[in-house]
């Protein structure tokens, strides 16, 4: 994966106003370090003016909220209204928010860091929230919309999973930044639009993203998924298998295979029988690290004929 295609480096290039391109020397780092770097570089950007945004944040106490709206928009702009958001009342800054039209709202949110603003995001109606996704998703700023996921509570989340189309819930998904936050989102997804997704998924090209949605699951999401799988349209299953093969998300694909029942599970088998021989000993190395390889009926069958 290229610099301008990993949304870490993605993140790190808007933080520092420039080019993917131009941070090419960052793509043999893990994203660990690149996630400890941005909040380095985040605290830095923040804390700079520090005094002045918290003189800021006290000034605003004392202005009526419909004036506060018309100062920030038309004298602070977005950057700098994302600045002292995160020093001001939550509840007057959500008031003022509530006064602001949704295209600069939108603005705002590209420039904030939601670790700054979290009290502030809780203070939000869904319907904003609603209208900032969509708004981020005409514009196809995954990033932003990724970096808010992990910050959404049941209410917020649904909103705005509702909002967008199952194209961009997708690309989305793929720049989650606290993947921890993954299981969530599929909690406020339907089963029938899971499958959906498996269309969406084979319609634009998208199987790296639901495979990497798909391996921050937790055990009990594994049953749905696999459901959702099957009410796809024919031939998605195949095409997933040869997803996973490209990427090398078998540590997606494996759990989700132990779940299909044993016709699909056959599927699997005789797609796995066509792969490369190395590629055939990567999924048995993962079937046997994730200790599903007993449970994986035809599909282990399979393996096991390989390595005779």
């Amino acid at each position: 994966m290229t610099a301008t295609e990993r949304p870490e480096i993605q993140r790190i290039a808007r933080l520092l106003r420039l080019r993917t391109d131009q941070l090419g020397f960052l793509t043999d780092v893990d994203d660990a370090d690149l996630i400890a770097f941005r909040g380095q570089l985040t605290s830095t950007l923040f804390d700079a003016n520090a005094g002045v945004l918290t003189r800021l944040g006290s000034a605003a106490k004392l202005l009526p909220s419909p004036v506060l709206a018309k100062i920030a928009e038309r004298v602070f702009g977005p950057l700098l209204c994302a600045r002292v958001a995160g020093v001001i009342d939550p509840s007057k800054a959500s008031e003022v928010a509530a006064k602001l039209p949704i295209d600069f709202l939108t603005d705002v949110a590209v420039e904030l860091d939601p670790r700054q603003v979290d009290q502030v995001v809780r203070t939000l109606p869904d319907d904003m929230i609603a209208d900032v996704a969509r708004t981020l998703g005409q514009r196809e700023d995954w990033i932003t919309l990724g970096q808010f996921v992990g910050f959404l509570d049941e209410s917020h989340l649904t909103a705005a999973v509702d909002a967008l189309d199952d194209t961009q819930l997708l690309r989305t998904a793929y720049t989650v930044d606290d993947v921890a936050a993954i299981p969530g989102v599929i909690d406020v997804v339907s089963t029938t639009r899971l499958s959906a997704l498996f269309t969406a998924a084979a319609r634009e090209d998208l199987f790296d993203a639901l495979l990497r949605l798909a391996t921050h699951l937790r055990d009990d999401q594994l049953g749905p998924l696999a459901d959702a799988i099957m009410a796809a349209r024919r031939g998605t299953l195949n095409r997933l298998v040869a997803a996973a093969a490209t990427c090398g998300r078998w540590n997606a694909l494996l759990p989700m295979a132990v779940a299909l029942p044993a016709d699909a599970k056959a599927g699997i088998a005789e797609s796995v029988r066509e792969l490369a021989p190395e590629v055939r000993a990567d999924i048995a190395a993962h079937a046997t690290s994730l200790g599903v390889r007993d449970d994986l009926g035809p599909i282990a069958d399979a393996l096991a004929e390989q390595a005779a």
